[in-house]
């Protein structure tokens, strides 16, 4: 028995969404090391490269697809690594401030953030009624972020932090809903590949525009192997199996069912990291999550 489509956009959903869930994880370990992040995010896209280049290759190998090049929307594919790169890097920026835990409460709220660029980009009707859900996302991160304001010394670091990752989780909001426009046109795999290689050139030249070449070469043998985890099973891996959610099962039922992933996150965060989470962290968590799962009710 052949297993549908719609499971398998779901299997790879889940894949995708676990990988991701680890990044952050590997962010924290490298920091340990000392590395700044425009380093990391440049050695994470470089050992990404090459998994892009061969799919390209393969595809190109492949008559079949030969014809897909002629549809793609370029504007679109150049937004969408833009969204993604600066969603990428204002991610890693923001856990040298905030703990993992409410990096990825905030993060959870991009599917709010998608179901509005949905309404303003894609031309998506819905009721007023859908800002209720963005009201309780609002109040279920101030109660985290107050809940991790033990002090005042710690104020502003926090405020750095989330500054830092809305407009993470703005950005990938933005490249979730475009990336379905762009699906149209093009097969996932292709799409993702192409687009990827974009972000990668994009980490270069900021590393380029920002550090001496040789610096990519002095960081401690854990940085090399951290960031070729980070590569493999956080960004290749889940790129590829988010992007075929995406085209089949569509960007808002993707962005729902990532509500595993603060769960996964946080676990992970746990018992690798030991880092603790507050009651109020915790109860502003559970806020977040009914109000990104009130969506349906308003869609």
């Amino acid at each position: 028995m052949r297993m549908s489509n719609t499971i398998k956009g779901y299997l790879f959903l889940i894949a995708g969404i676990l990988g991701f869930s680890m990044k952050s994880i590997f962010i924290k370990l490298a920091y340990l090391y000392h590395v700044d992040t425009v380093p990391l995010f440049a050695l994470r896209m470089i050992f990404s490269a090459p998994f892009y280049v061969a799919v390209l290759l393969y595809i190109r190998s492949n008559d079949a697809h030969s014809s897909s090049m002629k549809a793609i929307n370029y504007f679109l594919l150049i937004l969408c690594s833009l969204g993604y790169y600066i969603a990428s890097i204002t991610d890693m920026y923001s856990l040298k401030y905030i703990s993992v835990g409410l990096e990825r409460i905030v993060l959870f709220t991009f599917p709010l953030f998608a179901l509005l660029f949905s309404i303003l980009i894609l031309k998506k009707k819905y009721s007023l009624k859908v800002m209720i859900p963005f009201a309780v996302c609002f109040i279920g991160i101030s109660i985290s972020f107050i809940s991790g304001v033990e002090d005042a010394a710690k104020l502003n670091p926090l405020l750095i932090g989330l500054s830092l990752v809305t407009i993470s989780a703005i950005s990938y909001a933005i490249y979730f809903v475009l990336s379905e426009k762009a699906l149209s046109n093009i097969s996932s795999t292709h799409f993702n590949a192409l687009f990827m290689l974009l972000v990668c050139a994009f980490a270069i030249i900021q590393y380029l525009a920002q550090y001496s070449f040789d610096t990519i070469f002095i960081q401690e043998n854990p940085v090399y192997f951290i960031a070729i985890l980070m590569a493999v099973l956080s960004t290749v891996l889940p790129s590829f199996f988010i992007m075929f959610s995406i085209q089949k099962l569509g960007a808002s039922t993707t962005a729902l069912f990532n509500n595993l992933g603060p769960f996964l996150t946080i676990y992970l965060g746990y018992i690798v990291l030991s880092e603790q989470v507050s009651l109020g962290e915790m109860l502003g968590f559970i806020v977040v999550v009914l109000g990104v799962a009130s969506l349906r009710k308003y869609k």
